[in-house]
């Protein structure tokens, strides 16, 4: 276990009472689509060519089993559909349908929306989050980007 400083104490706690405040913000947004968490992970995370449910399951951080009732309730809503990999029809891509595009795209520009503490910082303090933040996600330049893996890597299916 790394070191412990009274400054990364306090920065836990702030940073823990931040991620409960977005929470309830991020509940907001679910309800207003009427989308489980699990339910708009998926959604989100399913961006460009169709994905395996494994790499589904291992982007999102869900048993393949769990995630079978995830796409299943997307499916039903018309927002995903299951189709075979050409390679082996053993395996199953899930791909948004044109409805599960659509809305996609509304949640997308929906979370985009700051939240009214980020409007209230100023411009030179937006600036600095924005930074620290993208460090720490790994989003600054030249580093890898937390996305699915292309669909393309491997046509073997994972067991």
């Amino acid at each position: 276990m790394a070191a412990t400083t009274p400054l990364l104490q306090e920065l836990a706690q702030s940073f823990f009472q931040l991620m409960m405040r977005h929470r309830v913000a991020m509940r907001d947004v679910m309800l207003s689509f009427s989308l489980s968490p699990p339910l708009m992970m998926t959604l989100h995370m399913l961006e460009g060519p169709p994905a395996t449910m494994r790499e589904l399951a291992d982007i999102i951080g869900l048993e393949p089993s769990n995630l079978t009732s995830v796409v299943d309730k997307l499916e039903a809503r018309g927002l995903v559909e299951r189709q075979s990999s050409p390679d082996d029809r053993r395996v199953k891509r899930v791909a948004l349908t044109r409805s599960g595009r659509a809305m996609r795209k509304r949640i997308v520009e929906r979370l985009k929306q700051p939240a009214p503490w980020m409007a209230g910082l100023e411009p030179e303090d937006q600036r600095l989050l924005l930074g620290v933040l993208q460090r720490v996600l790994g989003d600054a330049p030249g580093a890898d980007d937390l996305r699915l893996p292309p669909s393309q890597k491997s046509s073997k299916p994972r067991r």
